[in-house]
């Protein structure tokens, strides 16, 4: 697997890198989240896929949210 080059990314902290690099590695997904508008998430989600990241953002998922404890329901 080659390395990533974080170059066109220099808005990413070096906690930031070290996530995608992780996450890469054991092949976890990545939600990328941020303010409304143009923000580079959709152009750093693709480049995440291209580098074999499973990277997502929120519209392309769908979100569920549990109010109480499952144990509790039960």
């Amino acid at each position: 697997m080659k390395d990533l080059q974080f170059d066109t990314f220099p808005e990413l902290t070096e906690t930031q890198r070290r996530l995608i690099v992780s996450a890469r590695k054991e092949k976890k997904p990545i939600l990328v989240v941020g303010h409304q508008g143009p923000t580079g998430k959709t152009r750093l989600t693709k480049w995440l896929r291209e580098n074999g990241v499973q990277a997502y953002e929120p519209f392309e998922m769908e979100c569920l949210e549990i109010g109480k404890s499952i144990l509790e329901i039960s």
